[in-house]
């Protein structure tokens, strides 16, 4: 079974990579072209071609978990190349709890610093 610390911290990552090449032309005063690259292809030819299918945005990044997903089972990386891959992931919902107070307790400053700080930029 998966570690859900692990994949939050690689969303964490993810997100910060995502928004330091977001922003780091606008910081630096850059104009830097946009849709220029390995993916240009995607954004030429098949994002307008999902945008006529699709009532909705199909994001780049879906498509290429879903190919990455299909190309993983398909080259049989596990069984071939003892690579580890997510296996099958449960889809129901786990049995509601009550919150852990204690946690609550420790975080209580931690959150008035929070609050404190973004109530002053008012």
């Amino acid at each position: 079974m998966w570690d859900t610390p692990i994949v939050m911290s690689g969303f964490i990552v993810g997100g910060v990579v995502h928004v330091f090449f977001a922003q780091i032309g606008p910081a630096l005063g850059l104009e830097l072209p946009i849709r220029n690259g390995p993916f240009y292809l995607y954004y030429e030819f098949i994002g307008p071609w999902l945008d006529e299918v699709f009532f909705f945005p199909v994001p780049f990044e879906l498509v290429l978990v879903i190919v990455g997903i299909t190309a993983t089972n398909f080259a049989e990386l596990a069984s071939r190349h003892s690579i580890a891959v997510v296996g099958n992931m449960p889809t129901n919902f786990p049995v509601p709890t009550a919150p852990q107070l204690e946690l609550s307790f420790s975080l209580f400053w931690e959150a008035l610093c929070i609050a404190v700080c973004e109530s002053s930029k008012g």
